[in-house]
């Protein structure tokens, strides 16, 4: 006797789409922050809105990836560095 399973319905794929909507969205808010994080970790040195360069200078946050060399030894530009 072979059994068919019956194939949920409509309203349960839309829930679940909308669910993963909802969890990329939330991904994309906090994912970048995260990734700061890593690039950008305050030390005692700099205060929390700045940088801390390879060479223990402190620089501005608005300066990371600017596409100039502002920490003198290139730390704060990165080769994945995509904003110019």
């Amino acid at each position: 006797m072979t059994m068919m399973m019956a194939l949920p319905e409509k309203k349960t794929y839309f829930a679940c789409l909308v669910v993963f909507l909802r969890f990329v969205k939330i991904l994309s808010l906090v994912l970048p922050s995260v990734l700061l994080g890593f690039l950008v970790q305050p030390t005692d040195g700099c205060a929390l809105s700045e940088y801390y360069c390879d060479n223990t200078r402190c620089i501005s946050l608005d300066k990371f990836c600017n596409g100039v060399n502002d920490c003198g030894d290139g730390s704060d530009e990165p080769r994945f560095c995509s904003r110019k």
